[in-house]
Parts: structure tokens; C-alpha cells; sequence
């Protein structure tokens, strides 16, 4: 499955280049998320931060169990 190219400005605002410093599992698990909705792990990030998803694992589940 391919992602979704970035709109840098969709949020209404240009997004900036940032570095966090991430372990290789965490790294991991973002990489794996994005990919079963078809985002960046950048855009994972940023939905994360903006509370558009939610990091609860159930709720999670709960959201892909109700989209399917």
C-alpha cells in the first residue's frame, strides 16, 4: 500500500522540518501505523498532536473495527 503524499500546507499552515529522537521500536511501531492508514509517520504525528487520533490502543481498535 502506498501513502498519502504530504499537503504541507492542509492544516492551514506550512509545516517545518523538525528531529526527535526516537527508539528503533518506537520508530517501529509509528512506521507500522501509518502504514495500516496509509500515512507518513510525519502524518501520524502531527494527526497524534492534534488529537484527530488517538494514541489508546482500544480506541484505536475500536475506530478500525467501526471502519470496517
Amino acid at each position: 500500500m502506498s501513502r498519502q503524499k504530504a499537503d504541507r500546507e492542509e492544516y492551514g499552515e506550512k509545516k517545518d522540518r523538525v528531529n526527535i529522537s526516537l527508539t528503533p521500536t518506537a520508530q517501529r511501531l509509528l512506521d507500522q501505523q501509518g502504514a495500516a492508514m496509509g500515512i507518513s509517520r510525519s502524518e501520524l504525528i502531527e494527526r497524534l498532536a492534534r488529537g484527530l487520533i488517538s494514541s489508546n490502543p482500544e480506541v484505536r481498535s475500536l475506530g478500525g473495527f467501526c471502519a470496517n
